[in-house]
């Protein structure tokens, strides 16, 4: 890059850009680390429920939350203890 005062810009061309650009950052967590906190779309997800089933349940308070700003977070114990605590499936007679 080249600042003078000929008819050149005293910013760098989009190429000369692109090539000075850092690397995409990697995730601090690596592959096989698992999140502690998870959105209600991570929560839903992983649980195999809707994230409307998810909101209903945090609206009822069956499933606790917490809230950092404006942030939903789930804790994964927090779901898990929520999935135990859902009724197990009632016998259906058979017949």
């Amino acid at each position: 890059m080249v600042v003078g005062t000929g008819s050149r810009a005293l910013w760098p061309s989009a190429s000369e850009t692109k090539s000075m650009r850092m690397p995409k950052r990697q995730s601090m967590l690596g592959p096989t680390a698992e999140k502690l906190g998870l959105t209600v779309p991570e929560a839903a997800a992983l649980s195999s429920l809707g994230q409307t089933s998810i909101y209903k349940a945090i609206r009822e308070g069956r499933l606790r939350i917490r809230k950092y700003g404006t942030r939903t977070i789930i804790t994964r114990a927090d779901l898990a203890s929520f999935l135990e605590n859902l009724p197990d499936e009632p016998e259906r007679p058979e017949g």
